[in-house]
């Protein structure tokens, strides 16, 4: 920088001798000296901040080392960096603008290295010293100095040793990237995203998780609560108001259980609480009672036999247990959940009952001190120890007026009111098993989708079962089979959506194919299987696909 500044005193010197002899217009000159004097400034303000970050980050591993914490992190004005406060090491500053490009710039940076000591890297890469051997981060070592010279940023620990880093025209050198101040601790992110945490300086401060307490006549609520920062003398008191009783036990200098118990009957009522540390310093809570309400929702309807859950709504500002009979926990159990302030849902997991009798279980919400709050029973259905049967669509009804269609495209609703909308009805002698009623065909024509659809049936869907195949050569599915085979409701909602593919190289023509699903839906429901016509042609003969056989078993309780 000196050698900079030396030129730039030659270069003013000359320029007087030269205006001293004639007049001249030197308002160009001027203007690039000024710039020169900018350029002059603006590059010491850089070494000046990249020394400062380099400050930082030595401070920020004696902090850790000698357990020095962070008072407050302040952001500079225009989102130029940060002010940091240590405890013990002072005020540092962290510069937004000495940092370089991303991808661009060379990066200084710290590493732990397997000592546990902090060592300056250059890209990475360790820095060593004449001596070979790596250089630490620390105070006793000094703050590593920065200097430009012939258009380079140089680096030095001793003062005597200079390591070229990197181009001015990269515009700064990789440092630190960014502070965050996290309530508890300060983060600090360097330029390869490496990080050092550095706790903060915590305030006293007394901390109680819930604040408004439902409470029961003559019951005793137990609130647990925590001291931030407390220290040996610490003291925490609860002033007992309107009939309230408190008292207070501690299990450690920062933090205790509070024990306050209602009058009878309940009046509502603000507690305070505060806690004093050894330097006088005090932090305080009210806490705010009130009469407990405790409402249960729950839905009557029987469990089936093979099992599920069962939600129930609990309304209330108390706190309370579930109890569920001892001789019942082997079939009936409380699935963990996180409650939500004021309105909880209990899931309890019901497994599968394999007996011939129906079976329940009285379940208790209790009060804390063990009294009975609400009951409610959860009933389970018997197993019906009949196996139930499949149920076949009756097809055989679409060709009894019209007959086969087995080259032309037609639409046709059965007597039992599926609906075959864009098929063929070929000859199921075709297929080498016994088909009882004519091959449905769905079009494979990107145009015409071929698409079969039942009426709402009833009784539910446990199981489904496809037959399917295809009649025509399989080259004529260049991509494949593909059918998306829906369960829809009684308004048309789609329930569930199930696919059956197979690949263009497994097809064989006249095999019957068999596809199973467990649908699991009691109530009314319909089937809809649709042809996804993957060649995306529009073809008379592509993608053609029969439908067999459509088979369910009805849902069991």
């Amino acid at each position: 920088m000196k050698i900079t500044l030396k030129i730039i005193g030659i270069f003013l010197l000359s320029l007087s001798v030269f205006v001293g002899c004639q007049k001249y217009d030197d308002s160009g000159i001027t203007g690039r000296v000024d710039d020169l004097e900018n350029r002059v400034a603006e590059l010491e303000r850089l070494v000046n901040e990249l020394t400062s970050n380099l400050g930082t980050l030595v401070t920020a591993i004696d902090a850790l080392e000698n357990q020095d914490r962070i008072v407050s992190v302040n952001k500079l004005p225009g989102d130029a960096g940060w002010e940091i406060v240590f405890a013990n090491s002072g005020t540092v500053t962290v510069y937004n603008g000495a940092n370089g490009k991303d991808g661009d710039s060379p990066v200084i940076g710290v590493q732990k290295d397997t000592d546990g000591i902090y060592y300056w890297t250059l890209n990475g890469e360790f820095l060593l010293d004449g001596n070979n051997q790596k250089i630490p981060a620390t105070a006793q070592y000094g703050v590593p100095q920065i200097k430009i010279e012939d258009g380079k940023f140089w680096f030095s620990t001793d003062g005597e040793k200079w390591i070229e880093c990197g181009d001015v025209a990269s515009e700064g050198i990789g440092t630190i990237k960014g502070v965050e101040d996290k309530g508890d601790s300060v983060v600090f992110t360097l330029y390869d995203d490496s990080t050092i945490t550095i706790p903060k300086v915590q305030s006293f401060a007394l901390n109680i998780e819930n604040t408004e307490v439902g409470i029961a006549a003559g019951e005793t609520a137990q609130i647990p609560y925590t001291i931030t920062a407390a220290d040996d003398a610490t003291k925490i008191t609860a002033i007992p108001v309107a009939g309230y009783s408190v008292s207070v036990t501690k299990t450690s200098s920062s933090e205790g259980t509070l024990n306050i118990t209602a009058p009878d009957p309940v009046v509502d009522a603000d507690i305070y609480v505060v806690a004093v540390n050894g330097d006088g310093v005090t932090s305080g809570k009210i806490l705010s009672f009130a009469a407990g309400q405790l409402e249960v929702v729950y839905d009557v309807q029987p469990v089936p036999a093979k099992g599920g859950n069962v939600s129930v709504t609990v309304n209330t500002n108390l706190e309370y247990d579930v109890v569920i009979p001892e001789d019942d926990r082997a079939w009936i159990s409380l699935v963990p959940a996180t409650k939500a302030l004021r309105q909880d849902v209990l899931t309890f997991s019901v497994a599968e009952n394999t007996e011939t009798s129906q079976r329940s279980s009285t379940i208790s919400i209790n009060y804390k001190s063990g009294d009975p709050a609400k009951t409610f029973v959860i009933v389970q259905n018997a197993a019906s120890g009949v196996e139930v049967e499949w149920k076949e669509a009756d097809f055989s009804t679409f060709t009894d007026d019209e007959g086969l269609s087995p080259t032309t495209t037609v639409t046709r609703t059965s007597d039992a009111g599926w609906i075959a909308e864009n098929v063929r009805f070929k000859d199921p002698e075709t297929y080498a098993e016994d088909i009882p009623a004519a091959v449905i065909t769905l079009s494979g024509n990107i145009s015409q989708v071929g698409k079969l659809t039942s009426p709402i049936l009833s009784g539910g869907c446990d199981m489904l079962m496809v037959n399917y195949g295809i009649s025509a050569m399989p080259a004529s599915l260049t991509k494949g089979l593909s059918l998306t085979v829906n369960i829809l409701n009684s308004t048309d909602e789609i329930l569930q959506t199930n696919k059956i593919t197979v690949a263009k190289e497994d097809l064989e023509r006249a095999t019957i194919y068999t596809e199973e699903f467990n649908i699991n839906e009691s109530g009314e429901f319909k089937i809809q299987i649709i042809n996804d016509c993957l060649s995306g042609r529009a073809g008379n003969s592509t993608d053609m696909t029969d439908i067999l056989k459509v088979s369910w078993k009805p849902y069991s309780e």
